[in-house]
């Protein structure tokens, strides 16, 4: 349940904000931004920017995904040692 109320909170996040940038720019989302990496690399640093003490949580939101990384590599390594 926290998962989804999780995911379900970053897509509010991020696309209410892409849709005040697609507004304040006058063009369409489409062209604002596309999708996958996209969002990771250029839509959540450009949210970011707008905060109070940008620099701040830059560098948290960036440890996270480093912590997110090695966290998956820790998921794969343990999945192949069990069934080795």
């Amino acid at each position: 349940m926290s998962n989804s109320l999780t995911s379900l909170y970053a897509a509010l996040t991020i696309f209410t904000f892409l849709g005040h940038i697609s507004f304040k720019l006058d063009k369409s989302i489409e062209e604002i931004s596309g999708q996958g990496m996209d969002l990771t690399f250029v839509a959540y640093p450009g949210l970011l920017d707008t905060l109070a003490a940008p620099n701040f949580f830059s560098a948290i939101f960036f440890l996270m995904l480093v912590t997110l990384g090695v966290d998956s590599v820790f998921a794969s390594l343990d999945y192949y040692q069990t069934f080795l």
